[in-house]
């Protein structure tokens, strides 16, 4: 993986996976969002949100694709700044892009996107955190194995 944006593309994979069980938790175990992460991918993809397996299955591959584009956007962002401090870099990206995302939804009245329960969104800024400190450290170790070789 000596290539950049494909080291990018896979720390944001990998890092969806950590935000995604953290929206599964909340949503199935303590009931304090409305929406998880791939009904996101639903809602952008269909319009609304689905209960069918395969399209459920497509929303969510959608959106660790996305994933993996923040990833490559985080993965170039670092070129221009330093990479000291990756974990807060990473966090704060993370968080302007769940912002923007959030952003965008109310803008453009997105339905089911620009009103959200409260506990939707501290569900998410969570969740992107998370996302945020996995994709930096996932990053870190892979830039530094290349440099390593």
């Amino acid at each position: 993986m000596e290539d950049r944006l494909v080291r990018g593309f896979w720390a944001g994979v990998i890092a969806a996976i950590p935000m995604n069980l953290v929206s599964i938790i909340v949503y199935y175990v303590l009931h304090f969002t409305e929406l998880m992460l791939w009904d996101y991918g639903a809602i952008m993809l269909y319009g609304h949100r689905t209960a069918v397996l395969w399209q459920r299955a497509f929303a969510g591959l959608a959106q660790l694709m996305f994933s993996g584009l923040v990833g490559v956007l985080f993965a170039y962002f670092l070129t221009k700044v330093t990479s000291k401090s990756y974990l807060f870099k990473g966090w704060f990206f993370s968080n302007v892009v769940w912002f923007t995302v959030f952003t965008v939804g109310s803008l453009f009245r997105v339905p089911h996107l620009y009103q959200v329960y409260p506990g939707t969104a501290v569900t998410n800024f969570v969740s992107a955190s998370v996302y945020g400190l996995t994709l930096a450290y996932i990053l870190y170790l892979l830039d530094n194995r290349i440099k390593a070789q």
